[in-house]
């Protein structure tokens, strides 16, 4: 079988998902860092910008934008334009020749994303949007710093509003938290703003899982969601109105608005909670899409694109007073490749396959609990998160299963900046007592079996194919166990199941029973021996149950694993029919023992165990046969 490349995969869905921006470039920091006075806005509010192409031939081409990428940069955009005066204005690469400002935006493979303060006077203003900063918060992040809005924790007055933990922020961030001397600010009594999209939330940049800041005082329903997820708040529209003027044209219609609203450049005094009234919608080009998010689980399965246009839908609006709220709605635990899951279920892939637990999470058995369904929901919302943190809670902000695969996959080394904040349970960075339980994430795989048909890998086996997937799905046959050990690659012998408590009036009606046991009958004729040899076979237990999952069992009796490997058959002893919770009376025991008395030779109690039978025929147990084919993974990966 071809080996997929987990590794790759699993960095490519890390990249699709995990926003772990940083908004830091030693070349950029002064510029980043000018006060907001001093800027230099873009005249008439006019932004020309062009989106750079890669070369084919350039090492960059593999962050060339895609036709995804390029709507989210132009949703953002356009958010901006619905709510200020700012346009922008694509122009063609090369088409300036007198050298004006315009803005470049590049997928270069930088380590940061980024973005020049406001208009720099002549030539390339950059922002840098590497794979990981493609979503429509990243990209208003960006771009509100292009128009001159600074990072809402540099305000003067924030250790009014804020505990700042410099102890827990990672060294090469920490001047992201310097504060601005007010002298070269301007904040038009603008209130901090806890929902700006200049604000990281409290557990970005940390490098311990704790917060970088915490509030001052109870947020109440102010949602803290993650960057990514964020739409353009109340206060970053005023401030970007003010910043251009874009009431100048009011003089005419102009109304002194209330503290607590700004005048629009439609002439409207706008207040936080009309605002969040308009914002709290689905877009309406996107209807459709967002008509069947919910069932379809695009809020988080397909986020990127989702959260910005079905804003109402997913329950990530701007939120003011009684306007806004809008819960996101429970993730569904569902299988997102139908067609391919019984497959590779069958391939035993749900036991070391990271895309086919995540695609087939439903069918694999990794569906979380309720509780962990309904925290896994809230707990993006870092204002819950932070809570729980501070009544001394430790669990992962972001899907567990995503945060197990990431971490087994070392991602808590490569990418500390996204796990620490998102994955503390399973990057190991909370304390024991304050851990919640996991174990539903883990698939056990009791003994060394084979995953696949016993034929398909003795032959693999045989044909030293013993690699890759191969070597994952033909343990046995491979003489390789999951732990690495060596088993021996000899043909089982059929066994009884380990010894298990007895009944007392539990008993045997023949004294052949010993040598039936011997040769196997237990497991071939287990519904006769039932009847004849309760105790040899022990039938006989208190509790007959499986302690495997039902599709393992399931498994396990369907190749065949019942009659030749007894680890198993112990394990799934209810599917494999060796014991009964009925038990023999004490009256039919005795009876028992007069009929084995009088029947002493062989011939006769083999003839009367060896008729015929339906349910436990053999050969339901045999391995299946299956038809000739390579064992390549074929995968239709979107």
């Amino acid at each position: 079988m071809a080996a997929c490349r987990p590794s790759l995969w699993i960095s490519v869905l890390l990249l699709l998902t995990v926003v772990a921006s940083r908004c830091e470039a030693r070349t950029l920091r002064q510029k980043r860092s000018l006060a907001l006075k001093h800027v230099k806005t873009w005249p008439n509010g006019v932004v020309p910008y062009i989106i750079k192409t890669a070369s084919a031939n350039s090492s960059e081409s593999e962050d060339a934008f895609s036709e995804v990428d390029r709507l989210l940069i132009r949703k953002a955009m356009d958010t901006i334009e619905q709510e200020t005066c700012v346009k922008f204005k694509q122009i063609e690469e090369g088409s300036n020749k007198k050298k004006s400002p315009y803005v470049e935006i590049s997928g270069r493979n930088d380590k940061h994303c980024y973005a020049t303060l406001g208009m720099i006077t002549e030539g390339k203003n950059e922002i840098i949007l590497n794979s990981l900063c493609r979503t429509v918060g990243q990209i208003l992040h960006e771009l509100a710093h292009t128009l001159g809005l600074l990072h809402e924790i540099m305000r003067p007055d924030r250790n009014d509003y804020i505990v700042l933990h410099e102890e827990n922020i990672a060294k090469h961030y920490k001047q992201e938290f310097d504060v601005q001397p007010a002298l070269y600010t301007h904040l038009w009594d603008r209130t901090f703003d806890f929902q700006s999209i200049t604000l990281y939330d409290p557990f970005s940049f940390t490098m311990s899982s704790k917060p970088v800041w915490e509030p001052r005082k109870h947020l109440k329903n102010t949602p803290l969601f993650p960057l990514r997820e964020k739409d353009l708040s109340f206060e970053d529209t005023a401030a970007i109105n003010r910043l251009y003027n874009c009431a100048v044209n009011c003089t005419q219609r102009k109304r002194k608005c209330n503290l607590n609203a700004f005048l629009t450049a439609r002439c409207r005094c706008e207040t936080a909670e009309s605002y969040a009234y308009r914002r709290c919608r689905d877009d309406r080009a996107y209807r459709g899409f967002c008509s069947n998010a919910i069932e379809k689980n695009k809020c988080y399965d397909n986020a990127t694109v989702a959260i910005p246009f079905c804003r109402k839908t997913c329950g990530r609006c701007f939120r003011a007073g009684i306007f806004g709220k809008s819960s996101p709605p429970m993730k569904r635990c569902v299988d997102l490749e139908p067609r391919q899951c019984p497959r590779l279920i069958k391939e035993g892939y749900c036991y070391f396959d990271a895309w086919t637990k995540i695609h087939c999470q439903q069918s694999c058995g990794l569906c979380p609990p309720p509780d962990v369904a309904k925290r896994q929901t809230y707990s993006l919302d870092a204002r819950e998160y932070l809570l729980a943190y501070q009544t001394g809670e430790c669990y992962n902000r972001f899907d567990d299963l995503k945060c197990m695969i990431f971490a087994e996959s070392g991602h808590c080394e490569k990418n500390p900046s996204f796990m620490t904040s998102y994955c503390a349970l399973s990057c190991g960075n909370c304390r024991k007592e304050n851990s919640l339980d996991l174990s539903y994430l883990h698939i056990a795989q009791t003994g060394c079996r084979n995953l696949i048909d016993d034929e398909r890998c003795n032959a693999l086996a045989r044909e030293h194919k013993c690699r890759g997937i191969t070597l994952k799905q033909c343990m046995l046959s491979c003489g390789v166990c999951r732990d690495g050990s060596p088993r021996p690659t000899t043909s089982r012998q059929p066994t009884t199941t380990p010894a298990a408590k007895v009944r007392r009036q539990c008993k045997d009606k023949s004294t052949m029973c010993p040598w039936l046991v011997e040769h196997g009958h237990c497991l071939t004729k287990p519904e006769q021996m039932e009847q004849l040899c309760p105790l040899s076979c022990k039938f006989c237990l208190e509790d007959c149950v499986d302690l495997d999952p039902a599709h393992i069992c399931a498994d396990v009796k369907k190749r065949g694993y019942c009659i030749y490997d007894p680890s198993h058959a112990s394990r799934c002893a209810k599917s494999c029919g060796l014991c009964k919770t009925q038990q023999p009376d004490a009256s039919s025991s005795k009876r028992g023992e007069d009929i084995g008395d009088n029947e002493g030779t062989k011939s006769e109690v083999i003839e009367k165990v060896d008729e015929p039978c339906t349910e436990t025929d053999a050969s339901k147990y045999s391995p299946a046969k299956v038809e000739e084919s390579t064992l390549k993974k074929k995968m239709h990966r979107k």
